[in-house]
């Protein structure tokens, strides 16, 4: 025999063995899944009661306390809510389906071994006519980007707390050495970047996604928000755009740095806020007097801040005006307050409209509704369509309530004085004055698709007096529409983290979240 002949010999002994070893390994893997199969699946009579109840696999699985069916369950007080996002709140679901009657209390499902939600959750009227409405009008409405499915719960008494996890049939186990090896791979790998630069963006992507709801007292009602990171020291205090509200912020936030807490709050009349008294005019000012109750109510000893549009105008103004209080300075396609052409003019027409609007909010008549399409559609076409459709829904959230008029639509529940526009204006003149005085670290980022507002030499002639005044100023004009932080936060997160990290500096010990504002949030519902 050849030497070539003699190893394709050896090649053929050689695929025969593994054929064997194939053939061998799957009949042992089809034992195994029989006996996993029938020691799941199959219990011996002889057990007894006691024993064959301890096999239950489920909260469920006492069928006595079901009213109905689930493909047919029976009206009752409690909803099911299904579909849910895992980032959707119990507030959030109090404060969408109380409107349709008075509740118990709201109940998401949470996962014990991981802690997140289920994406489900169990919403308790107190009677079953306004459970039966708001089924009628919640199901396949969008929370958080998910479509719900909402109806009634099969189970009669109330949910006893889950164990957080599945319990019934696994919908996967390991059957071969690759999956073991793919995660071992996949531990290796995480293990290998958690100490590289790169971990800084995956965990700020990924675990900055909590946030508590709270409701701040004040003299005229309160003013609503979201806490996101640590709530035991001074946040970074973050305001919204004109009629937008804090979601606006939903997907940015989690992107940042995960050490320093933010404080994102609804401007009085926007979002969960309460409104200002009936009869008063809305006032850009009402905003910088805002902040600093916040501060006193907080006892803040320094402010960090963080604004969009107005509610960078805002954070700029204050800096303005206070430029000792603030330790840094952050402004999203907003900053120094806008000089109008014809101030006079729109003074006047503004004067001349507002008592319509006024009108119109101590109205206990229905504002038009709209559906949900409509709804984006408005959300989104301002600012030159600034507003990516796909993400409009972070703005709609705290926008809007179900008409009880028109089932199936929606009004949008924000101070209609908004609309009304401003009465005054700031002098150029003052702005180049008081730049100079602005010294702490401010980063302004401008969008390339938004608009100045205004003769754009006013914005740059300022911008080249905090360049010398403040000890870093950074300037950037990103990609994106006016809305670039919501639509594309990715662009924005890098240069925060950057300013951030650079100049987080000062003590934030004292300033934390407060015991009663969650209380307050929690009476308020």
């Amino acid at each position: 025999m050849s030497y070539r002949e003699g190893e394709r010999d050896r090649e053929r002994r050689r695929d025969d063995r593994d054929r064997e070893d194939r053939r061998y390994r799957s009949r042992s893997r089809s034992r195994s899944d029989r006996r996993y199969k029938s020691s799941r699946y199959s219990h011996s009579h002889s057990r007894s009661p006691g024993d064959r109840r301890s096999l239950s696999h489920s909260p469920m699985s006492s069928r006595r306390r079901h009213m109905g069916t689930r493909d047919n369950p029976k009206p009752s007080r409690c909803l099911g809510v299904f579909g849910l996002s895992v980032y959707t709140t119990e507030d959030e679901l109090y404060h969408i389906f109380s409107k349709y009657g008075p509740l118990e209390r709201v109940q998401v499902v949470i996962d014990a071994k991981t802690g997140r939600s289920r994406g489900f959750s169990f919403v308790y009227f107190e009677n079953t006519e306004d459970a039966k409405v708001a089924k009628d009008q919640c199901t396949g409405m969008k929370i958080n980007g998910k479509n719900i499915r909402v109806d009634y719960s099969i189970t009669e008494r109330a949910h006893t707390p889950t164990p957080g996890i599945y319990m019934g049939k696994p919908t996967y186990k390991y059957n071969d050495r690759y999956d073991r090896r793919r995660d071992r791979e996949s531990r290796l790998i995480f293990q290998k970047f958690s100490t590289s630069a790169l971990t800084s963006h995956v965990r700020f992507n990924s675990t900055l996604t909590d946030f508590q709801e709270i409701r701040i007292p004040v003299p005229w009602g309160h003013v609503a928000g979201k806490w996101w990171g640590p709530t035991d020291q001074r946040p970074i205090l973050t305001l919204h755009g004109w009629q937008d509200n804090c979601g606006t912020f939903n997907r940015l936030i989690p992107l940042l740095n995960r050490d320093v807490g933010f404080l994102a709050i609804d401007f009085p009349g926007h979002g969960y806020s309460s409104r200002i008294p009936s009869g008063l005019y809305c006032h850009y000012t009402d905003y910088l007097i805002l902040v600093q109750y916040l501060i006193n109510y907080f006892q803040w000893p320094k402010i960090s801040l963080m604004g969009h549009s107005l509610g960078g105008i805002t954070s700029f103004m204050y800096t303005m005006i206070n430029p000792k209080n603030v330790d840094f300075l952050i402004c999203l396609d907003g900053a120094k307050p806008m000089v109008p052409e014809n101030a006079l003019a729109r003074i006047a027409r503004n004067i001349e409209k507002f008592p319509r609007y006024e009108q119109f909010e101590r109205s206990s008549k229905e504002p038009p509704s709209y559906t949900m399409e409509e709804i984006k559609q408005k959300i989104c076409t301002p600012n030159k369509n600034s507003v990516a459709f796909e993400h409009s829904h972070h703005l709609v959230q705290r926008n809007v309530a179900p008409s009880k008029i028109n089932p199936g639509k929606y009004y949008f529940t924000r101070d209609p004085r908004l609309k009304v526009g401003e009465l005054m204006s700031w002098p150029q003149e003052e702005s180049v004055a008081h730049a100079k005085h602005m010294t702490c670290p401010m980063l302004i980022a401008k969008a390339i698709g938004g608009s100045y507002y205004e003769v754009k030499e006013n914005f740059y002639q300022v911008l080249d007096i905090l360049k010398v005044s403040s000890v870093d100023c950074q300037y950037h004009r990103l990609e994106g529409t006016h809305h670039f932080h919501l639509n594309n936060p990715e662009i924005l997160s890098h240069v925060i983290n950057k300013f951030i990290e650079k100049h987080n500096v000062q003590d934030r010990s004292v300033g934390g979240i407060k015991e009663e504002m969650v209380q307050f949030k929690a009476a308020f519902g």
